[in-house]
């Protein structure tokens, strides 16, 4: 559609701070499962946990993209899971849930490159990425960084 031929076209600052609102998804078909901050547990009532960032609902095994150059500082396996953290200055980006990982530590990306692949859901039939992004150590709402 001619919206999503317009959000191709913009064309990102050299820093990270200048790119709110700009900041390509990192993938390509969403639903946000869970918001940022605060929510109430799936399945349960009146059970209230925060969330770091973003889980995000895409196809099982769907491309996770970075969202901005930067460099891989940490790969880190949890389970049956991996997430990958890359550096942009003093922002950092996460992409949990990953069913495997296709960069390695020390690897510089570009933005738009595949870093990893959509892990199984615990929320729906199909796949999650939980994205966050940090200035230094503070979680900060990614949602405020990304195209709408």
């Amino acid at each position: 559609s001619y919206l999503e031929v317009e959000a191709k076209d913009i064309k990102l600052g050299a820093d990270f701070t200048t790119n709110r609102g700009k900041l390509p998804w990192p993938v390509d078909q969403k639903a946000v499962l869970i918001p940022f901050g605060r929510y109430e547990v799936p399945g349960f009532t009146k059970i209230y946990d925060d969330n770091p960032g973003l889980t995000i609902g895409t196809p099982l095994g769907s491309s996770v993209k970075a969202v901005f150059d930067g460099e891989v500082i940490a790969i880190h396996n949890y389970g049956e899971a991996a997430a990958v953290i890359i550096r942009h200055g003093k922002y950092f980006t996460s992409y949990g849930n990953l069913s495997s990982v296709n960069v390695s530590k020390g690897t510089m990306v570009k933005t738009g490159q595949v870093v990893g692949r959509a892990g199984d859901s615990e929320y729906s039939a199909d796949g999650m990425v939980k994205f966050m992004l940090m200035v230094e150590n503070k979680n900060v709402n990614p949602a405020a960084w990304l195209r709408r």
